[in-house]
């Protein structure tokens, strides 16, 4: 089935959708949501059909299986995928939670690869245009960066990794925070995350958040 013809039957009517798929294996397609890194896993959430025009779609949130978690880092935005797991239960806000989910991909990943470097020089030429440009319509669009890590900084709680961008302009990304406290100045890494804002104090340096450890050297 469809992430939206499931996501119908949910907005249709919870309770009957809950007793016929609870702890059932069910096979959904759909396009990439969100990859998140939560408690040490790493989840990939399907967005189903909005209910009615600009509105929100219910949510799929796949919890991803060990063996898969290589192929899910690479999913881009909107990339149509299968998903294969079981039913653990139903959200307050029409969502609908997978566990030992296996995924596979249906069309190739569109992702944007850059280096810390590349992205920084972006932004510090035209950060409007920069910021326009990785935040979407209003969403903004997952990036791995590989970069240098210039400076690892707690901001009352929140874990933020610098990486050494172009002269003053450098990518501060937040991060999942046991990603964070296995870091170290000058570790060469690979972060997925997400563009959020322009920190125009700190030279245009582009702010990311939602970000997790992929590949630490």
């Amino acid at each position: 089935m469809t992430a939206d013809d499931l996501s119908k039957e949910l907005f249709t009517d919870q309770k009957a959708a809950a007793d016929k798929y609870k702890n059932k294996w069910i096979q959904v397609e759909g396009g990439v949501y969100k990859v998140k890194k939560a408690y040490g896993h790493v989840e990939l959430t399907l967005r189903g059909a909005p209910p009615k025009a600009n509105t929100v779609g219910c949510s799929i949130d796949c919890l991803v299986v060990a063996a898969d978690i290589e192929k899910v880092w690479q999913f881009g935005k909107n990339q149509k995928v299968s998903v294969f797991g079981r039913v653990q239960g139903f959200g307050p806000l029409l969502s609908l939670d997978l566990a030992e989910a296996t995924v596979k991909e249906l069309e190739p990943s569109k992702l944007i690869r850059l280096t810390a470097e590349e992205l920084a020089a972006e932004y510090a030429k035209q950060p409007m245009v920069a910021h326009e440009k990785y935040t979407g319509d209003s969403f903004s669009i997952p990036i791995v960066l590989t970069g240098t890590v210039a400076e690892l900084i707690d901001d009352d709680g929140s874990k933020i990794v610098v990486l050494t961008g172009t002269g003053n302009t450098q990518p501060r990304v937040g991060i999942y925070k046991d990603d964070w406290a296995t870091l170290k100045k000058g570790d060469k890494v690979t972060i997925r995350a997400e563009a959020a804002s322009v920190d125009v104090e700190k030279a245009n340096s582009p702010k990311l958040d939602a970000g997790f450890l992929i590949k630490k050297d």
